[in-house]
């Protein structure tokens, strides 16, 4: 049986901040018509889903370890999701993404 280690709370802080960083490039690609995604009712949290199932996929290929991609997704169930994944990705501003929203 493997043993997860609990991450040091700069551990934890870091990748929370490139979650959040993802979503914000993510929220510019959609404002400046570069990213658009494949329907236009595409929810944060589908999109976080995506997200996350490209990472198992960069993780089978070997170019992310397991426990990046085990905490980028811990990361977006807890801190994105649950305050962003129902707005429609296309419709989401970038101040709706703010310090606050954001816990």
């Amino acid at each position: 049986m493997s043993r997860q280690r609990s991450q040091s709370p700069n551990q934890h802080a870091r990748h929370r901040r490139e979650a959040k960083i993802w979503v914000a490039k993510q929220i510019g690609l959609i404002a400046q018509g570069k990213h658009t995604p494949n329907t236009k009712n595409i929810t944060v949290k589908q999109l976080a889903e995506f997200w996350n199932a490209d990472n198992d996929e960069r993780v089978a290929r070997g170019e992310l370890e397991k426990a990046t991609a085990q905490a980028y997704k811990v990361t977006c169930n807890r801190h994105i999701v649950p305050f962003l994944g129902n707005h429609k990705a296309n419709e989401l501003e970038p101040w709706d993404v703010t310090a606050k929203s954001m816990g």
